[in-house]
């Protein structure tokens, strides 16, 4: 007898939701893994990777009010498509610095630019499961994520090492991501928009939502 979280997964929308997630999740973790050990293998200073961590926050400190306050206001199934293209322009400059051996300034520019994208990515994310399964099965469907999740960073960072291999290809880690940062874009674009939850705030609303956030 098929049980009831083998059932959720014969629903075609979820599927191609989780099938998203878990291809957002591996491209996350090549990024992380392939940034990581490009920044290492230029400078063997691991001061330079506390700096890379330093880089990859600051956005979000900064920022993490507004982006919650501009997931409020517009459609997020369009913020995280939006977004996604703009995580891809900075992997396409992780991928051309890998190329051209750059030094590591470009290298943390590229990837504060990814923080910063990523930063309203995210939030982004929060709301678009309950526009994919009904309400007695969202417990359900947030195991499944979890477990998708947890299954990409375990997996990621090891096929992230094997592309990068002993010459040290990490191009093939952005590459990669790149791929799978258009199959994530495809999987968004086939959801049903998301209605802002305050498409027309007002001035005073605005700023209210973003301290509450």
């Amino acid at each position: 007898m098929e049980s009831d979280w083998l059932a959720l997964l014969r629903e075609k929308r979820f599927l191609q939701f989780f099938l998203t997630r878990i291809a957002g999740s591996l491209a996350g973790r090549f990024l992380f893994t392939g940034v990581a050990w490009q920044v290492f293998n230029k400078t063997k200073d691991p001061f330079a990777s506390g700096i890379l961590g330093l880089v990859e926050i600051l956005p979000v400190i900064a920022l993490a009010l507004v982006a919650g306050h501009v997931c409020d206001k517009y459609d997020r199934r369009a913020i995280a498509i939006i977004t996604r293209f703009g995580m891809i322009v900075a992997s396409l400059l992780l991928l051309v610095f890998a190329l051209t051996g750059q030094s590591v300034t470009w290298i943390l520019f590229a990837v504060g630019l990814l923080a910063t994208v990523r930063t309203f990515h995210s939030p982004a994310l929060d709301n678009l499961l309950p526009r994919v399964v009904e309400v007695p099965q969202y417990r359900q469907a947030v195991s499944w994520l979890s477990l998708g999740w947890q299954s990409a960073s375990i997996v990621g960072p090891v096929i992230a090492g094997l592309l990068i291999g002993r010459e040290g290809n990490v191009w093939r880690v952005y590459l990669v991501d790149i791929l799978l940062s258009f199959v994530v874009i495809y999987g968004y674009s086939q959801l049903p928009k998301v209605k802002p939850d305050n498409p027309e705030p007002t001035d005073q609303d605005g700023w209210k939502s973003a301290l509450e956030g």
